[in-house]
């Protein structure tokens, strides 16, 4: 089994550098992932390589909390050395230059 956490991580972010007037480096500032555990019930030491968290940050943003899980997918790569499990989501390129298409010679 697989149990889906889908935290908007980058609107906490915000939101907590709007309440506190300034940007901190991991999302220091965010109470949230600092609590977030509360709301998963059926989280523990045992479970926690089964809880996927679909961030929406960059790994090198995250907080220290969350970044470190077991499993997470976020966008963009992870920088330096982490645990496994991380899933890369790619930033949305709609430009032609870097379609698939432009490069016909890489298609065989």
């Amino acid at each position: 089994d697989v149990l889906v956490v889908p935290y908007f991580h980058a609107l906490d972010c915000r939101l907590a550098t709007w309440r506190r007037g300034k940007w901190a480096r991991r999302c220091q500032n965010a109470e949230l992932p600092l609590h977030l555990w509360l709301y998963l019930g059926h989280y523990s030491a045992a479970t926690a390589a089964r809880h996927l968290f679909l961030a929406s940050i960059e790994p090198h943003n995250m907080h220290l909390s969350i970044v470190g899980q077991p499993w997470v997918m976020s966008i963009g790569p992870r920088l330096g050395d982490g645990p496994g499990g991380h899933l890369l989501v790619p930033f949305l390129v709609t430009d032609e230059a870097f379609q698939p298409t432009a490069w016909p010679d890489l298609a065989h």
